[in-house]
């Protein structure tokens, strides 16, 4: 009889320590873990580290499942670490921070914080084991060099189990979704680029802009929300004003409320992927990857059942960067100097998973030739946002 695999004993190890976590595969060609707590976090590492150490096994850690391509957050033939079980949300009034299980979904998040009429934005304290198994918190006082490192450096550092998060009042909010046809989105992006140019921002304004094209039908769309409850404040009027309007969910609603809306964009069931870069706000440049976008979906809206391609345009302004970086900076080398910026993504939909390979074919491809457009018009800027990279070298 041949001795047990180097995997093989790995699992046993797993099983033997945490056996009630443990979940195997229907065909056994991977094994899942579901730690409840720090603790077991930590007691995982510190059975696999040995295995991990002499490249015997890989790990890959689920939070929310955010990223959609496999390999984001499992791997075939290795131990995924589930985070679904570690969950909650837990709010301390004395501080008014809200403790979060890294395993929990936004639409719990804020449904939570709704009925208290709060509302998060960004973390302040991570609770995390580190590859010794030792637990940690890290935040501005405790370990604030492991904090800054967090601060976008992916999963590098440990893996956090709780997040803690500073609340703020938050009751209704204005804002919503508008739709133009196509011919629209010269309007749209102009509108857009001022918003994220303008030398006096709004600071309670954020916009997305888009270009979609679903089964070969352009339509441009806005998506704006100011932080209260004001109807058409001066930052976001002019969108409201751009007309014909094919379509406006415009009105007065909690953070839960628009959420829930935006995640009904993304249906359960689709196959879907994120593609990312990132250049310096500039209408023409804006206008030209609009036309390559178009370009690249004729084919794929002829062949590809289901096929939608989503051009979104998020902003990084100098106000957002300037605040940023005085609430501790980022480890991914954004400064203030270099907004305004448009955090460019691609996002996918299609039927059939025989139709796989064409369409990251030519997302990618689509997205090569708006970086290699961006160099040559010199708006290139290196930044990834980490949620939109499918599958990008060194993120």
């Amino acid at each position: 009889m041949s001795p047990p695999s180097t995997q093989t004993m790995a699992c046993l190890a797993l099983f033997a320590a945490l056996q009630s976590r443990i979940f195997f595969s229907k065909d056994a060609q991977y094994l899942e873990i579901r730690p409840q707590s720090a603790e077991d976090v930590a007691e995982i590492i510190n059975v696999t580290k040995p295995f991990a150490l002499a490249g015997k096994i890989m790990m890959a850690i689920r939070g929310g499942g955010h990223m959609p391509w496999a390999g984001a957050a499992n791997l075939d033939a290795e131990v995924t670490v589930d985070f679904q079980n570690i969950t909650g949300v837990n709010y301390d009034p004395r501080t008014n921070l809200v403790s979060i299980g890294s395993g929990e979904r936004w639409a719990a998040i804020y449904s939570a914080l709704d009925q208290l009429d709060l509302g998060v934005a960004g973390g302040r304290v991570s609770k995390l084991p580190l590859a010794s198994g030792e637990i940690v918190e890290a935040n501005t006082q405790s370990h604030p060099d492991l904090f800054h490192a967090l601060r976008g450096g992916n999963n590098n550092f440990g893996i956090i189990t709780r997040f803690d998060m500073q609340t703020f009042p938050e009751g209704q909010m204005w804002g919503g979704l508008v739709s133009h046809n196509g011919n629209a989105f010269p309007d749209v992006a102009k509108t857009f680029i001022n918003f994220a140019q303008t030398s006096n921002p709004d600071p309670l304004a954020h916009v997305i802009a888009a270009a979609s094209f679903i089964q070969g039908m352009e339509v441009a769309l806005a998506n704006f929300y100011p932080a209260k409850p004001q109807p058409d404040p001066p930052s976001l009027a002019p969108f409201v004003a751009i007309q014909p309007q094919l379509m406006s969910t415009v009105r007065d609603d909690s953070l839960l409320g628009f959420s829930v809306e935006q995640s009904s964009f993304s249906p359960d069931g689709a196959r879907s992927w994120f593609f990312t870069t990132t250049w310096q706000a500039d209408l023409d440049f804006m206008l030209s990857v609009r036309a390559l976008g178009a370009e690249a979906v004729a084919p794929l809206s002829a062949s590809v059942p289901g096929f939608v391609l989503a051009k979104a345009f998020r902003p990084l302004t100098r106000w957002l960067l300037t605040a940023s970086a005085a609430g501790g900076g980022n480890t991914l080398g954004l400064t203030p100097n270099d907004g305004p910026l448009i955090v460019n993504m691609l996002q996918t939909l299609h039927t059939n998973a025989a139709d796989n390979d064409k369409v990251v074919s030519a997302m990618l491809a689509l997205n090569t030739s708006i970086e290699d457009l961006a160099v040559e018009k010199g708006k290139f800027n290196k930044y990834k946002f980490i949620n939109y990279g499918y599958k990008i070298p060194g993120l």
